[in-house]
């Protein structure tokens, strides 16, 4: 995960040209407690995203980006055989994150296995 000045680094370096006004390090730092919290409430009650909507949409869209992307698969055994399901791709920060992402998916695909692997972003 970038650090705040990396953040509005990219922000800053944007052809959006977005206001930064709003864009404190008390605002990344609610944002990305909420985001590993995945419990936005209290994102959606700062400045940032109250006053600067779009600059809100292309700073999600630049965090998204910064993140290490993952590939999901999703697999069971079927007459004694893997059988690959589903795949899935995600960003999160860390490996373990990935993983506990891909647990809880695990009844949504009525799978019993699931494979995590890092892609290039």
């Amino acid at each position: 995960m970038l650090t705040y000045k990396e953040m509005r680094k990219r922000m800053e370096l944007s052809p959006e040209h977005v206001k930064l006004t709003n864009f404190t390090e008390s605002f990344y730092q609610i944002f990305c407690d909420a985001w590993r919290e995945k419990n936005y409430r209290a994102v959606f009650e700062t400045d940032f995203y109250k006053k600067d909507g779009f600059s809100y949409c292309v700073f999600l869209e630049l965090f998204d980006e910064s993140l290490p992307k993952w590939r999901l698969t999703f697999s069971r055994r079927v007459y004694g055989y893997p059988m690959d399901i589903a795949r899935r791709y995600i960003r999160e920060d860390t490996e373990e994150a990935a993983k506990a992402r891909g647990q809880e998916l695990l009844s949504l695909y009525e799978a019993n296995y699931v494979d995590v692997i890092r892609v290039a972003s």
